[in-house]
């Protein structure tokens, strides 16, 4: 460059162009990196400079400049030279200077500047004569420079300067722009992966109430459930009850009452029953998307699984009842003046716990009959029986047979809803109750069953936690029998309490009233670690409640009665902490008797079923890699299977060539049936081989229009003229791999025509949306129909209703479509009637059109 007024106008005026072009780089730019090299790139082709680089400021301890992108005449000028940033010699230069003051550092005469010694001869190499150095700023703070190098002295006049300047905090500005636009996609990728690991179902509704948007867990939950349904066909499918048993609608669903602006309760739990039985416990929250233009224009509801979570509560109160009722029946062995009211409490207690409106409670002779201990009081009131059958009298001398007498002679615990379909049923002697439920529990006694206790017709009938509760009372009631029987021997009386005490697998603790005697059960031992010695060796409250505010807690509930039951977090010998359900009783005197149940088996319940989920998985992972081999197979065995039935073919073929003219009749026919068998069967093989194949294919998903789809299929199977086949319009275009909707269409069109005895062959396809904003393919035609006992067969393999001599086919087309559906993410389904015709519904998942250009 000259230094004369006209080539100081040329070069401003190239700096001005410069200048433009940059900004224009820095507004097209997609990443940091290729906006710099533009930049560098501009500056030498567009600026006319000798050469230009950025340097990144390093925040270690050498901080050093390290260039990052470079252009124009460089030769190695970048490798040799060593610059930093501090206040050393090597960073005094333009770019050190210019990245430690935040200010522009011009260079007019690198032969001349003293600052520039360092790097002279290696600039001058180059035809290097002046530079100018420009910081580029983060948050006010230099974190790099862009260098600019010519190739005359005095090349960087004032308005040059500032142009370059302004160059320069343009391309801090795109950067930083850069940067910010790719921390918000990188921050909103994160939102998205944690709403996905989210264990919670979350959805958004829009204004009208639909779900717009759900994660994953909210999809395993089947969202259709989670809304009531406003469409009357779909009502009936499932019904849902909040937590006071009220049925659940639509206006009351705590999303739509959150579109309404009504306050919602977070965590409202509600009970979903499907059709097929299955119940689902859900904790719902939902609240309302607010506008300042608009108000509410949606709302966010979270839904939670609390199935496991209800189970796990209703076991812990089952066994908070058994606890309850084990308690009572010591409490009563204390209290009952003789064995028969002791009997009808231990009975009342079984029917309270197993929610039963009666029982019985008896025991086996020496001679092998069965003797009444008690009857409850509200069977004898539901027993219409005469007199002189023993009305108001305990039974005596019963024979061992019936329902309670198969309980008595296996020694094993059963119950039945149906108990007068039951093989051991006798039937019920005239004025005895109905019998709608039974259950039977042995009472054994040194491992020989001494007698039962039955209840009877519980609402809604027995389950296994039924079995299990009565289970666990049964020893109880048979030592609380036992020892009220040896009333007054008081060695056979502590003996028989030791042994409940020891053996029961419930934490139980006596106490004296000052809190300085304690003795521990066997069980309380192993779950606490601490023995009885440890208990009185010294302060044991201190031991387990070292806090002393939470220790005076502990101590007044303790010494009180009817406190009923409290969670306490108790200090184990190994230093662990143990969340205890307790509640306590007086015994006698100033003794006083805990009862606890660990709470640990919930939460290790949770981890179990975390431990399926994982375990399930690896199964779907080794069913998949299944699935493939078996596929592999597949093809294997057709291709090994087509060549020997080729073979037959062909020497069927030879011989009627070879013997044209000599062959009767029955002979052509014997050779024409080899040859229709090996065409069958390697149709067979094919279209076995097309099923195995089905849904194997990577081909990406794309926009579809169905009447061009349909067109394709006219072509592929040559539709007879006696076929009108018609396609509705209104159709939106569909997102899916073509080859398997194509698949699917082709051979549902083909069933159409094949079963269809009509004089005009109408088949008829459209689209239609369902409540969950999926897309429905309908294909309708008029053919013969299927019969109702024929639903749960048409999609098995080589299922075929009708001969092969009336209608042709190897019965795999309608297994094929199946699978194919299930590949593309969808369902098929169908409606038909005898002689009426079918209607197959094939129904594809939503999917966002933005997804086939990522």
């Amino acid at each position: 460059m000259n230094d004369t007024p006209n080539s100081d106008k040329e070069r401003l005026v190239r700096a001005y162009r410069l200048l433009s072009s940059c900004n224009e780089a820095v507004v097209q730019a997609t990443n940091e990196t290729q906006l710099m090299q533009e930049i560098c790139r501009l500056l030498v082709d567009a600026g006319g400079y000798r050469m230009a680089w950025i340097g990144s400021a390093e925040k270690d301890c050498s901080k050093r400049v390290r260039p990052v992108v470079s252009a124009g005449f460089e030769k190695g000028y970048l490798d040799a030279i060593h610059i930093t940033w501090d206040d050393s010699e090597r960073g005094k230069g333009p770019t050190g200077t210019a990245i430690r003051t935040g200010r522009p550092v011009i260079c007019q005469n690198m032969l001349t500047d003293p600052n520039y010694l360092f790097w002279r001869e290696q600039a001058t190499r180059q035809g290097y004569a002046s530079s100018i150095a420009l910081p580029l700023l983060w948050k006010q703070s230099p974190c790099g420079a862009l260098n600019v190098y010519a190739t005359e002295p005095e090349a960087f006049g004032p308005r040059e300067v500032e142009l370059l300047t302004s160059l320069a905090n343009n391309l801090t500005h795109g950067i930083i722009s850069l940067w910010s636009s790719k921390a918000l996609r990188e921050s909103e990728a994160r939102l998205s992966a944690v709403l996905e690991q989210l264990p919670v179902g979350v959805g958004v509704l829009d204004r009208e109430g639909r779900f717009i948007l759900i994660n994953s867990a909210l999809q395993s939950f089947a969202p259709q459930m989670m809304m009531p349904s406003r469409d009357p066909e779909q009502s009936g499918r499932w019904e849902a009850f909040d937590s006071q048993g009220r049925r659940l609608t639509p206006q009351h669903w705590p999303g739509e009452r959150a579109l309404r602006g009504e306050k919602v309760t977070p965590g409202e739990e509600f009970l979903y029953t499907g059709e097929d039985g299955r119940k689902l416990w859900t904790l719902i929250s939902s609240v309302p998307f607010l506008s300042e233009k608009d108000g509410i224009i949606g709302a966010i509801t979270v839904v939670k699984d609390i199935t496991a979570q209800k189970k796990a509560e209703s076991d812990l109160r089952r066994h908070a009842a058994i606890l309850e009722g084990i308690n009572q029946i010591l409490y009563q062995t204390l209290t009952c003046s003789n064995e028969e009211e002791l009997g009808s409490a231990c009975l009342g207690i079984a029917e309270r716990v197993t929610s039963s409106q009666f029982g019985f409670l008896g025991e086996i002779t020496d001679e092998g009959r069965l003797n009444d201990i008690a009857i409850s009081d509200s069977g004898w009131s539901a027993c219409n029986m005469p007199e002189s059958a023993g009305h108001k009298m305990p039974p005596k001398g019963l024979s061992l047979h019936g329902l309670y007498g198969r309980v008595l002679e296996t020694g094993i615990s059963f119950y039945t809803n149906t108990p007068t379909e039951h093989p051991d049923s006798i039937g019920l002697p005239e004025g005895h109750p109905p019998l709608h439920a039974f259950l039977g529990v042995p009472l054994i006694h040194a491992g020989r069953t001494i007698g039962l206790v039955a209840v009877a017709n519980r609402n809604g009938g027995y389950g296994d936690g039924d079995l299990e509760a009565l289970q666990a009372l049964a020893p109880t009631m048979v030592q609380a029998l036992l020892s009220k029987r040896a009333d007054n021997d008081l060695a056979f009386q502590r003996e028989l309490l030791q042994a409940i005490f020891d053996n029961i697998p419930v934490l139980l603790v006596l106490w004296d009233a000052r809190l300085q005697r304690f003795r521990l059960n066997r069980y309380t031992e192993t779950v606490l670690g601490w023995s009885t010695e440890d208990a009185n060796d010294g302060d044991f409250m201190s031991k387990v409640y070292p806090d002393p505010d939470y220790r005076k807690q502990v101590a007044s509930y303790m010494l009180s009665l009817g406190s009923g039951w409290k969670e306490w977090q108790v200090a184990t010998k190994d230093g662990n902490s143990v969340a205890i359900d307790w509640a306590n009783a007086r015994l006698s005197g100033e003794t006083m008797i805990g009862i606890g149940v660990d709470l640990r088996e919930r939460k290790q319940m949770e981890i179990a079923l975390k431990k399926n989920q994982q375990k399930l998985s690896e199964k779907l992972r080794e069913l998949q890699n299944n699935n493939e081999e078996l596929s592999e197979y597949a093809y294997i065995i057709s291709h090994d299977l087509k060549a020997p039935l080729r073979a037959v073919r062909n020497y069927a073929d030879f011989l009627v060539e070879d013997l044209e003219g000599r062959l009767d009749e029955e002979q052509k026919s014997y050779l024409s049936g080899i040859k229709k068998a090996t065409a069958e069967g390697q149709q067979m093989i094919l279209d076995l081989l097309a099923f195995s194949r089905t849904g194997e294919s990577l081909e990406a998903p794309e926009k579809i229009d169905l009447s061009d789809l349909v067109q394709e299929v006219c072509e592929a199977l040559m539709i007879p003229e006696d076929v009108q086949l018609s396609v509705r319009s209104g159709c939106p275009t569909l997102v899916a791999e073509r080859t398997l909707l194509k698949q699917i269409m082709m051979n549902l069109v083909a069933n159409g025509i094949k079963f269809n005895d009509a004089a005009v062959k109408k088949i008829e396809i459209w689209c239609r949306r369902n409540l969950e904003n999926q897309i429905e393919v309908l294909v309708k035609d008029n053919g013969i129909g299927i019969e109702q006992r024929y639903f749960d067969q048409i999609f098995h393999v080589f299922q075929r209703l009708h001969p092969a001599a009336s209608y042709e086919g190897t019965g795999i087309g309608l297994s094929i479509v199946k699978k194919a559906a299930a590949a593309l993410g969808g369902s098929v389904r169908f409606e038909s009637s005898p002689g009426k015709g079918s209607t197959f519904i094939l129904t594809l998942p939503e999917i966002v059109h933005q997804s086939i250009g990522s």
